[in-house]
């Protein structure tokens, strides 16, 4: 008997968990991102990070007009040396059209965020059809 109960500690001990097998908690975001596009038809706007990539994890688009709008997002490409909200040259993916009901309301989550890689770091969008003005875009994420 005094065997077994010898053994049995050192067992226990083996199947403990070590430093190197617990897991790591999670993390809040460090560099938390809101923004709130006032969009127009036929002028991109864009926002975002300078210096971080910018992870998207919620659009939500608010139409308040009395017609349905198609919306266009995008990373926007920039003159040289061009900054986030300066005027927009084109369109790069990730892109993505969104419709949206009169006087609606779409809400877009990503639970694996979506990313917007680029010198800076921005997300762009337009309106491209219904409507020339009315819709917010709020765009919700993090840089890292």
């Amino acid at each position: 008997m005094a065997l077994i109960g010898a053994a049995l500690p050192a067992a226990q001990a083996q199947n403990s968990p070590g430093p190197e097998n617990r897991a790591t908690p999670p993390a809040f975001p460090v560099f938390p991102f809101y923004a709130d596009l006032s969009l127009l038809s036929g002028t991109p706007v864009s926002a975002g990070l300078p210096a971080r990539t910018l992870g998207v994890t919620n659009l939500t688009i608010s139409n308040f007009n009395n017609s349905a709008v198609k919306i266009f997002v995008f990373l926007p490409v920039y003159a040289a040396g061009g900054i986030c909200g300066d005027p927009v040259l084109a369109g790069d993916p990730p892109t993505g059209y969104y419709m949206v009901g009169a006087q609606q309301t779409l809400s877009i989550p990503y639970p694996t965020p979506l990313v917007y890689k680029g010198k800076p770091s921005c997300i762009g969008a337009t309106i491209v059809s219904g409507a020339t003005s009315g819709v917010d875009l709020y765009v919700t994420g993090f840089g890292e």
